[in-house]
């Protein structure tokens, strides 16, 4: 309820500004924008709100349009609306639909009129409209957890008109989620109109089909057939999802793989790198790390998606863990100098100093020092690293055969996805096999009797016929059969006798979408940040991409690792975060993608990193200038393949944006490359 006599402003639907006696005033651009920034995030410098308002001016001119702003705004209110010192703050007494949202005051009167400054167009300021809808996003989700809480307590108070009413307003703001269709059916149904029910359910199932092509799943459907049957069933409130057991996430027992495991024995007895080859899900990662635990220590590397966006971004992953490993190694005083390009702690970066013999060298010796107590290294996912840090592994190796020698290098097991490698990486391990260096394994799917044995790991009823179609249906990939087994325990199918039927989706992305549904939203707002960073992402760095508090994000991640889309500061699988990306609405991403480059330029990250970000999220002004950075890097590091391809990125980003001077400078600079 809005009280009276006290200065109104209205940010949900239509945005508009109220005297305390009622009459409205004209509020528009950078007044409407710092008015609804100081409503939504508080108390805020000056200089932030400076930048943000007039992003092209410079700070002075900023600060200063920042003052005849305040000014203005305190003339028309009689300083009634605003607070300022150093921070700037909206007036305590100012009434929000925002603040009233956000606060849970009055909820039982509330509706969400709009959408957050809806109709406002605040094309001229590209970080503050990026902010708006994410603003608008998070307050969408913070109101059907609203709603969603006042549908639940209505139903228990037996207020059943009520609780319709809030389901039907739920419906309307999230026509996607499967359990608010649920929720509906099961409300007409219990207000005594079945033929109501039975309609909401052919809704789910043509909005299911139209926006994201699947049908609903099977505990709609089964609810859908309570209702026209007429049974008991339908009057009990949906039943929380099963929790799914640490062992799927993690079978217990390695199974089906002797024989791979007698030829990895035999590679290492000859002092090879071992190249674990197979299809996404086969089950070399766990397959390298429990051969690497038979051995003693073992350190673990992987490369990641977005890798290859950035000169020695794997190595530097390397770096760090052997540091860390160590941390009490020091190196020498020109390992340091060396070593400064990619670790700024090792000291200030000399102008013109790299030398990529040096740079090499003292990561060796750095490796070697680190890892005296290490009988293994694995390197997973090779398919994601970046060429430059391959090359650095090349030459590490080439000065380190045998492997395992006293003084030298641990032995290497090595992954990679079949049929994913650069051309070069795969003639570079081909090389290595032809000199009798390294041994390339196919690690298969499982066969029945391995996929048989891993069931009775997992608790799976004996049911011959039925883990037969599992096995068949998963085709023995082992990732695909985990998640069948997530899907059918969320389910509850191993709760009652087992179906003739299995509800089995046909994709592996099928059954994780099965999954991500019934996350909160917020947890999904966290889990497509995390995506869209791809790698080496922190809680810290996810809530800045937000703009989140970081508590808050870190309560969401706390759900994700629960529900084994997350483990610790990375996705459980490629595949889950490559199905929370795909289906995520192409405006979002675009925007999650700009968010994470304003982030990373903030950590000071690789400028290639931040180029590919920006031209991700369809800005490719910002984009060319960083791709032009990168390839000025990559120059300076001497890897002139890498340099060629960033610059040839700036021109085509240049050029898509119309910047004809800038094509030209980073044109010239590629040509100069050219004739180099």
């Amino acid at each position: 309820m809005r009280p009276p006599q006290t200065w109104i402003l209205q940010l949900l639907g239509n945005p508009a500004l109220h005297r305390p006696d009622g009459r409205q005033l004209r509020c528009e651009g950078t007044m409407l924008a710092l008015l609804a920034y100081l409503a939504v995030e508080g108390p805020t410098p000056r200089a932030l709100l400076a930048s943000l308002l007039w992003p092209t001016s410079s700070d002075s001119v900023g600060r200063n349009n920042l003052v005849h702003l305040l000014r203005r705004i305190a003339s028309m209110s009689r300083s009634q609306l605003t607070v300022s010192n150093e921070a700037v703050a909206l007036n305590p007494a100012v009434w929000t639909d925002v603040g009233v949202l956000t606060a849970g005051e009055a909820l039982s009167a509330f509706r969400l009129d709009g959408a957050f400054l809806e109709n406002a167009a605040f094309n001229e300021l590209p970080e503050f409209d990026d902010w708006v809808h994410l603003q608008r996003e998070r307050l969408l989700q913070l109101a059907l957890r609203r709603l969603n809480g006042l549908r639940a307590q209505a139903e228990l108070d037996g207020e059943l008109g009520l609780a319709l009413e809030y389901a039907v307003r739920l419906s309307e703001l999230d026509n996607l989620s499967e359990e608010t269709h649920r929720h509906l059916m099961r409300l007409h149904y219990l207000n005594g109109d079945r033929g109501a029910a039975l309609s909401a359910y052919r809704y789910c199932t043509t909005v299911l089909l139209r926006e994201l092509g699947v049908q609903p799943m099977p505990e709609t459907a089964r609810l859908a057939e309570e209702i026209a049957q007429g049974g008991q069933a339908a009057l009990l409130p949906s039943r929380k999802p099963n929790a799914i057991p640490l062992s799927i996430q993690r079978p217990p027992v390695l199974v089906g793989r002797d024989h791979i495991w007698r030829q990895m024995e035999h590679a290492r007895d000859q002092g090879h790198v071992i190249f674990l080859v197979g299809e996404a899900g086969t089950g070399k990662s766990r397959l390298a790390e429990e051969f690497a635990a038979s051995h003693g220590t073992y350190l673990r590397v992987e490369g990641r998606p977005g890798d290859a966006h950035e000169l020695y971004a794997s190595a530097l992953r390397l770096l760090r863990r052997h540091l860390a490993q160590r941390p009490y190694v020091p190196p020498t005083a020109w390992e340091r100098r060396a070593l400064a390009h990619l670790l700024p702690e090792f000291g200030p970066v000399q102008v013109d100093s790299w030398n990529t013999l040096h740079f090499q060298q003292a990561t060796l010796n750095l490796v070697r020092e680190t890892s005296r107590d290490v009988q293994t290294f694995i390197t997973d996912d090779l398919q994601y690293y970046d060429q430059a840090s391959f090359d650095l592994g090349g030459f590490m190796l080439a000065s380190a055969f045998p492997l395992g020698q006293p003084g030298g290098l641990p032995h290497f097991v090595d992954t990679y996805r079949k049929g994913e490698l650069p051309p070069a990486t795969e003639r570079a391990i081909q090389d290595l096999v032809d000199a009798n260096l390294a041994t390339i394994i196919e690690v298969p799917p499982l066969g029945e009797g391995a996929a048989d044995e891993l069931m009775d790991t997992l608790g799976v009823p004996p049911h011959p016929d039925w883990r037969r179609r599992l096995w068949q249906h998963s085709g023995g990939n082992l990732v695909f059969l985990l998640e069948t087994m997530k899907y059918l325990i969320e389910l509850g199918a191993f709760d009652s006798e087992l179906p003739d039927r299995l509800p089995l989706p046909a994709k592996v992305q099928q059954m994780i979408s099965a999954r991500v549904t019934r996350l909160s939203a917020p947890a999904l707002q966290v889990a497509r940040a995390a995506a869209a960073l791809q790698r080496d992402f922190t809680v810290e760095i996810v809530a800045e991409v937000l703009q989140a508090p970081l508590l808050d994000v870190a309560e969401r991640w706390g759900e994700l690792e629960r529900a084994q889309i997350m483990s610790g500061e990375r996705f459980t699988h490629d595949s889950v975060a490559q199905t929370i990306f795909s289906e995520t609405p192409e405006f979002v991403r675009k925007l999650l993608h700009r968010n994470a480059a304003r982030s990373l330029e903030r950590h000071q990250a690789n400028p290639g990193q931040i180029a590919w970000q920006w031209q991700a999220g369809a800005n490719d002004k910002q984009a060319a200038v960083w791709f032009v950075q990168a390839g000025e890097s990559a120059l300076h590091a001497h890897r002139p393949l890498e340099a060629r391809v960033y610059f040839e990125q700036a021109q085509q980003a240049f050029a898509r944006c119309g910047d004809e001077m800038g094509r030209a400078q980073s044109f010239t600079a590629w040509t100069r490359l050219e004739g180099g």
